[in-house]
């Protein structure tokens, strides 16, 4: 696959896609950053509850113990992820509501990021070609 390729799949469907983004790939990418935000739950509960279990076996201990670091590892690739995915989406939602992307921030303020993503989700966007894109 060449360089032009790749530049031309990831404007069209990547995550670093220029432009604007409707309400409905917004709710997708919503959906999809919070897919990739949360899988790690039952991990975590998982490795928490074999982890503390007394044992004899000093290699089961190892054992557990590494399947915590790992998980633990993967949830914080996760999270970043998952946070990448969410403010990715918002910068072009608001660029599709003619604000600038920097609004997007807002969604990580405790109880106002409700707010937030609920006025991304429910205010179309502006019609036809803005500064941000067609």
């Amino acid at each position: 696959m060449t360089i032009q390729k790749l530049r031309e799949v990831n404007d069209n469907f990547g995550l670093f896609r220029r432009g604007r983004l409707s309400r409905l790939e917004f709710a997708r990418n919503v959906l999809l950053s919070m897919l990739v935000g949360f899988w790690w739950v039952p991990l975590i509960v998982f490795s928490l509850t074999f982890a503390g279990l007394p044992t004899e076996d000093v290699s089961q201990l190892y054992t557990s113990i590494l399947l915590t670091i790992l998980i633990t590892v993967a949830c914080g690739v996760s999270i970043v992820a998952a946070i990448l995915i969410g403010v990715c989406a918002a910068i072009q939602r608001f660029h599709d509501l003619e604000f600038n992307g920097w609004w997007s921030l807002l969604s990580y303020v405790p109880i106002l990021g409700f707010f937030v993503i609920l006025f991304l989700l429910l205010r179309s966007g502006s019609i036809g070609a803005n500064a941000y894109g067609p």
